[in-house]
């Protein structure tokens, strides 16, 4: 829709400014499916009409000052102000009465959605930077955060951040004259990532069951010939619920060489995210089978290098070339008592959240091996039969086949790479003409091939 900027200067060192914006756009959409299609024979209509509106404002006063020839600073504070309406009317209509048209007055049943969200944020926040000599930056923030999707026990949150990097090149004599540039660079910061809308509410609503004795589409439903009916959520809410919060540590090293022909950035970071919020699961008698709430400590340790090489830098002809190298290793700490959380499930795999394993991680069941105290029948594999056997031997039966452990639900791979990688690169000729390339490199990890298993199954691999 437009939006409206606002500056002033009342003070030479003062700088006031307000920006206020609002945006709306709308998405239609018709999708169809005719008679005698594979995926719906008797054929299907959807209709969507998704709405979105935003409403921003941020309001910003900057102070900036000259202390002494050795020290400047400014002093930064501000509001944010925003409003998210997203509005989606979803209706699926099924069997066709006739070939056409497609529109849902065209389907014998109609399963509606009309789905609304909207989300209030308020936000106040400083900033303190100082320059000294020249060569030390120093940075300090503090951010005050208060969402209508946190729990009403615990409204506002606090963010805070600092940062400091010296430009060792004007600091060590001699140095400017062997290396471009040095920069060392340390780091602290807290963010957060606010709950799901009304994650915080337990709702009833209106469902449906495919199972035998409903309508003539083999539904079951809570509203029945004119009876009306709700159920319980899936999921019990948390009037208590918080922002996952994330604590980060990040230091590093910047530094040119040879006059312009390459630079290298290294860093090391180690974070720690706590109150992520999962589904975990709850007891069958609770009337849901999982509770939203803030369940798992996660950490992420890793190395990110970076380097960019410029071997042609002539006025008609250029060459660059970009290399990045990053080693992330990421765990899962505590999960609040829970063994393991579901966090994706597919026909065939699901994916776990386990203490001790990357999030995400693959689980199945594996064949029985040595080592893991299971039994088969009345024979203790590790005792009867591997006797001193490596562990993860795996165990064959009589019938010279292995056997699966349907009993245990193991962690048998994750996607995380051993590392990520890429290379860049990038010919510039006579200033207007450009060729690039890009390679991405991702080593090591593991993901489920459907296409394969399906294969397997069917015996045509």
């Amino acid at each position: 829709l437009g939006n409206i900027d606002v500056n002033w200067e009342p003070f030479d060192w003062l700088k006031i400014q307000e920006t206020a914006g609002a945006d709306y756009y709308t998405d239609q959409r018709l999708e169809a499916l005719p008679l005698g299609n594979a995926t719906t024979p008797d054929g299907q209509v959807i209709r969507a009409d998704y709405n979105n509106y935003i409403l921003d404002h941020n309001l910003t006063a900057i102070a900036s000052h000259t202390f002494s020839p050795w020290f400047t600073g400014t002093f930064t504070v501000g509001q944010n102000l925003n409003s998210t309406d997203f509005h989606q009317i979803y209706d699926l209509g099924t069997t066709l009465i006739a070939p056409k048209p497609f529109v849902i007055t065209n389907t014998i049943t109609v399963d509606p959605n009309d789905n609304e969200t909207l989300v209030h944020r308020e936000s106040y926040f400083g900033q303190a930077t100082a320059d000294l000599w020249d060569q030390l930056f120093l940075t300090g923030a503090l951010r005050n955060d208060g969402f209508s999707t946190f729990g009403a026990n615990d409204r506002r949150h606090w963010f805070p951040k600092a940062s400091a990097a010296w430009n060792m090149t004007k600091a060590i004599s001699g140095l400017s004259s062997k290396i471009d540039f040095a920069k060392l660079r340390v780091a602290y910061g807290e963010t957060g990532r606010e709950p799901l809308p009304y994650s915080t509410l337990t709702s009833f609503k209106v469902g449906r069951f495919g199972e035998y004795g409903g309508d003539a589409s083999g539904i079951l439903r809570t509203i029945y010939q004119g009876q009306a009916g709700l159920i319980g959520p899936d999921s019990i809410g948390s009037d208590s619920l918080r922002p996952e919060r994330t604590r980060e540590y990040e230091g590093g090293l910047d530094f040119g060489l040879f006059k312009g022909f390459m630079d290298v950035g290294i860093s090391y970071y180690d974070s720690k995210t706590k109150d992520v919020i999962f589904e975990a699961p709850t007891p069958p008698s609770s009337g849901s089978i999982s509770i939203i709430k803030n369940a798992a400590t996660i950490t992420n340790k890793g190395w990110e290098v970076t380097s960019n090489l410029h071997p042609l830098r002539g006025e008609n002809l250029k060459w660059d070339i970009g290399l990045v190298w990053g080693r992330n290793r990421n765990l899962v700490t505590d999960l609040s008592g829970s063994s393991d959380i579901n966090v994706g499930s597919q026909a065939i795999i699901s994916t776990f959240a386990r203490v001790g394993f990357p999030t995400g991680s693959f689980a199945g069941h594996d064949f029985v091996r040595c080592g893991r105290g299971i039994t088969v029948g009345t024979d203790n594999i590790d005792d009867d039969v591997c006797q001193g056997k490596p562990a993860g031997t795996l165990y064959i039966a009589e019938n010279g086949f292995p056997v699966i452990d349907e009993d245990n639900l193991r962690i048998v791979g994750t996607a995380q790479p051993d590392w990520n990688g890429s290379v860049r690169t990038n010919v510039t000729f006579l200033k207007h003409w450009n060729a690039s390339a890009l390679v991405d490199i991702k080593h090591g990890g593991q993901m489920y091939d459907g296409t394969r298993g399906a294969l397997y199954v069917y015996g045509t691999h």
